[in-house]
């Protein structure tokens, strides 16, 4: 992609909006680890298997 924005063509594309994505998938991962913790705890290792596929 030809740009003719100069400041375009020095820096190239801004690396914010990967980062954002990842973050984000970064927190759904994150938000699964509490009910696997939990399902673990309680040996209910149909749900804990399911939400490790999940994370």
């Amino acid at each position: 992609m030809v740009t003719s924005n100069p400041f375009s063509a020095m820096f190239g594309r801004s690396p914010f909006q990967p980062l954002l994505a990842h973050i984000v998938k970064a927190n759904e991962c994150a938000d699964q680890l509490l009910p696997f913790f939990e399902a673990s705890l309680a040996g209910d290792w149909d749900t804990a298997t399911e939400l490790r596929e999940n994370v």
